[in-house]
């Protein structure tokens, strides 16, 4: 049985964060999309937060390739569970979109935008 997503946005001055739970696929990947569409405008970096994330299908890496594209280097994936480290690494998505461990990690992303203002 297919595990329901979640997608919270927890808003800071620096980021917008996207929490995603469980698994985003073909079901779910609309979802995901609306969320980081509404954070594309703000003009603050945007974090997916993908620690609790256990599967993610090649719709949902879409949704996050679709969202780079637009995002520039705006948009960074954060803290990865395993299973969807390993699909990254497969897929080269780091290439594309920067990956980092922790959100703390992920500050010259978060600070290029406070550096700009």
């Amino acid at each position: 049985m297919t595990k329901a997503m979640d997608v919270t946005i927890r808003r800071a001055d620096a980021a917008a964060r996207v929490v995603v739970a469980g698994e985003v696929d073909l079901a779910s990947a609309d979802r995901l999309r609306e969320a980081l569409e509404s954070e594309l405008g703000s003009g603050r970096p945007i974090l997916v937060d993908l620690a609790s994330c256990t599967f993610i299908d090649s719709v949902g890496l879409s949704v996050l390739i679709q969202a780079a594209q637009r995002a520039g280097r705006t948009l960074g994936i954060v803290s990865p569970s395993p299973a969807v480290r390993r699909l990254i690494e497969l897929t080269q998505l780091e290439s594309l979109i920067p990956v980092f461990e922790s959100e703390a990690d992920a500050a010259d992303l978060t600070s290029s935008r406070a550096a700009a203002e």
